[in-house]
């Protein structure tokens, strides 16, 4: 089923103005950035304000956030729907999906503003220019023992020049490089927690540092080789994100493992419930309160129920009807699926093709 898509998706700083976010995927608001600063940025008006290009590409990673959240939990009892003002109210709690709602956000956002970057969408910043430390020009293959993040930065609005690393290095640090730092550094001054220590805040910015963490300690080596007849002789390389689809991959399997945590006696830190649960590591996602089933229709904890939805009577897994239905029975019908068949490429350039309709057997928990 095609996931819809708000026309706005206003983006928030506070675990408040979170819930204020997800609630106005159900409106439809001008994106006009003064409108959106004073209604949703009150706090960081005067900053928001000052970066009026910022804001649509802030837009652009809530968006991509909720598509991935969607899909991520497409076929768990919470699916992440955002009808009814469901997440508005998950928020209220402390869960596990709390934790990923938070998560994902921080994440979108930092992949959107880092893109932007790239692209010169930003007049802020640009490529990033990679600096090899001093140690690197003069040692094989120390680049790939040198911390990635620890990097020097330049930002410039033009391509990175190749540089030579050491005479017997297998590569040069070349191309447009993602300005992580830069989409990092402007998420976190965007959603961060208010300097109050109490738990409620703590939880937040550590699941939101989690976010950032999952774009910007997996940035991946590319690179491009030059030379006479394939030789490879000289290979340039830049640093590029993951794609979210692996973001949003490695944040639910931590919400998978997520850790349940509480206040320590001083009420400055969160340590681990029990003895036998490990210790958070900032990569982690956090949380203090056991998540409902999500199997009946409960408008106060924000869950739908599973009643009408799609289930897989062959798995006994996750999307299976025994767990999505939460032991119900799954109800069995016909429904007939119109798809294109019997394409041909027509010279030139297009393809035509038939339609064509046959039935297919769906089951749905009842």
């Amino acid at each position: 089923m095609k996931l819809r898509l708000p026309s706005v998706f206003l983006f928030v700083i506070y675990s408040s103005e979170v819930i204020a976010l997800w609630w106005s995927l159900e409106t439809s608001l001008q994106q006009d950035p003064n409108v959106v600063c004073k209604s949703f940025f009150r706090r960081k008006e005067d900053f928001c304000k000052s970066k009026p290009e910022l804001i649509s590409t802030v837009l652009g990673g809530m968006n991509a956030s909720v598509e991935e959240c969607q899909w991520q939990f497409r076929s768990r009892r919470w699916n992440c729907s955002t009808s009814k003002n469901s997440v508005k109210k998950i928020l209220r709690y402390d869960y596990r999906e709390t934790a990923f709602i938070h998560a994902i956000t921080s994440a979108g956002v930092t992949f959107s503003v880092t893109r932007a970057c790239s692209l010169n969408h930003l007049q802020q910043c640009g490529c990033r220019k990679v600096t090899p430390p001093p140690q690197q020009v003069q040692a094989n293959n120390a680049i790939s023992s040198y911390p990635r993040n620890d990097y020097p930065s330049t930002d410039n609005h033009l391509p990175n020049q190749a540089f030579p690393i050491g005479e017997n290095d297998e590569f040069e640090w070349g191309g447009c490089s993602d300005n992580i730092q830069h989409g990092y550094e402007m998420s976190k001054q965007l959603m961060e927690e208010d300097a109050s220590s109490d738990g409620r805040s703590m939880i937040i910015e550590h699941n939101n540092e989690a976010g950032r963490l999952a774009v910007k300690r997996y940035m991946q080596r590319e690179c491009k080789c030059h030379g006479l007849s394939g030789s490879c002789s000289v290979k340039t390389c830049w640093e590029k994100m993951p794609h979210f689809r692996d973001v949003g991959d490695r944040l639910k399997a931590r919400f998978d493992g997520a850790i349940k945590v509480i206040i320590n006696n001083k009420g400055d830190g969160l340590i681990k419930e029990g003895k036998t649960i490990k210790k958070p590591t900032k990569l982690d996602l956090v949380y203090t309160t056991e998540s409902p089933d999500f199997c009946k229709e409960d408008p106060n904890l924000g869950s739908h129920g599973t009643v009408g939805r799609q289930c897989n009577d062959t798995s006994m897994g996750v999307g299976g009807c025994k767990l999505l239905c939460c032991k119900r029975d799954a109800r069995m019908r016909k429904v007939v699926i119109t798809e294109n068949c019997q394409c041909r490429f027509l010279w030139c350039c297009t393809v035509r093709c038939k339609e064509c309709q046959r039935e297919q057997v769906v089951h749905t928990c009842e």
